[in-house]
């Protein structure tokens, strides 16, 4: 069953076109990719399906909805999120605080505090400095913040993440993440440059509600 639909989606930057009739679909429980050179159209297909940027033409559909005629923010009550390039944490708030902001969207507090702990048993460093200014922590730190405030205190069922192989090595003190959380099917890819795909690795990581079950 698929999660997400995305069909011939036409995205501009002003008059100019950069994205060209893209499609792909994600079922529930898989990791899709999308690979591509620098300029492939990767970033503006993440900002597409994240409300970022309006498609001109096609469709975005989740879980049978269309998510085109939503504004960004209002994408992220229905269950999709974002961790963008450069992480996009709020630097002058505590690591506590950026996570309480990510379920800004949810009233389910029982739910929250079970989702928090989560966070700091997968990512224990972030436990260690909750009360610590996030622009003080190190890059793989802050990619832990950002991924535990969009994929599990938004309660996403779409977790996007932007250049995942940021991470330094500091990701591998959140080992049971690959170990034991990840229970999916095997990977499938996108080319957006099917001349040249090996010019960039891995790109998009997408990752559906079965994660962490």
């Amino acid at each position: 069953m698929s999660i997400l639909v995305i069909d011939s989606i036409h995205t501009y930057y002003g008059k100019i076109q950069a994205l060209k009739g893209i499609s792909l679909e994600v079922e529930q429980g898989e990791i899709v990719t999308l690979i591509g050179a620098n300029g492939a159209g990767k970033t503006t297909t993440l900002r597409t399906i994240s409300g970022l940027l309006k498609p001109r033409h096609g469709t975005i559909l989740f879980e049978d909805e269309d998510l085109s005629k939503y504004k960004a923010h209002e994408i992220v009550f229905k269950g999709v999120a974002m961790v963008p390039e450069g992480r996009g944490i709020f630097s002058r708030l505590s690591v506590q605080e950026n996570l309480d902001m990510g379920a800004y969207s949810r009233n389910d507090k029982a739910l929250i505090a079970k989702d928090l702990e989560l966070v700091f048993t997968l990512f224990p460093r972030l436990k260690e400095r909750r009360r610590q200014v996030a622009g003080t922590l190190s890059g793989g730190e802050q990619q832990m913040l950002a991924t535990g405030r969009a994929r599990w205190l938004t309660h996403a069922c779409s977790c996007w993440t932007n250049h995942p192989w940021d991470w330094p090595p500091s990701w591998s003190r959140a080992p049971s993440i690959r170990s034991r959380r990840l229970m999916m099917k095997a990977p499938r890819s996108y080319s957006l440059n099917r001349t040249r795909p090996w010019l960039s690795l891995l790109q998009i990581a997408v990752t559906s509600c079965k994660l962490g079950k």
